[in-house]
């Protein structure tokens, strides 16, 4: 049995919400992207929340930027929020938003909701020629 069909397996026997999605977003990190959707950005979890991340990284389609923008940045877990803004630059190829190199105080921030202003209003212009 391959490691699609026992996750597949899994997921008849699973009850709990979370539980499912963490296995939904497995089949999703193996190719099966047609489960992927926002709500794995609901919960308050590190980790479904840097899954979710990964998946838009290895699959990055139109559909899951907008997911990562209009939920992955605002994911309640900073660590989550903070990588998904890079995440975004990252697949976009956009490149003012500052850098994670280097100590981070000789770097011109802008404050946190301007950054997501920014992100969103870029996404807005640009996301039918992504």
């Amino acid at each position: 049995m391959s490691d699609v069909e026992e996750i597949r397996e899994a997921l008849k026997k699973c009850v709990r919400e979370q539980d499912i999605a963490v296995l939904k977003l497995a089949l999703c990190l193996l190719g099966d992207n047609n489960t992927f959707d926002e709500n794995y950005f609901k919960y308050d979890c590190y980790t479904l929340g840097n899954a979710a991340l990964k998946v838009i990284e290895k699959y990055p389609t139109r559909e899951n930027v907008d997911i990562l923008v209009n939920t992955g940045i605002e994911h309640g877990y900073g660590m989550v929020s903070e990588e998904a803004k890079y995440l975004f630059q990252k697949v976009t190829n956009v490149d003012w938003l500052p850098s994670k190199e280097g100590n981070g105080k000789d770097i011109k921030r802008l404050s946190y909701r301007a950054e997501l202003r920014k992100i969103r209003k870029w996404w807005k212009e640009n996301r039918e020629n992504f």
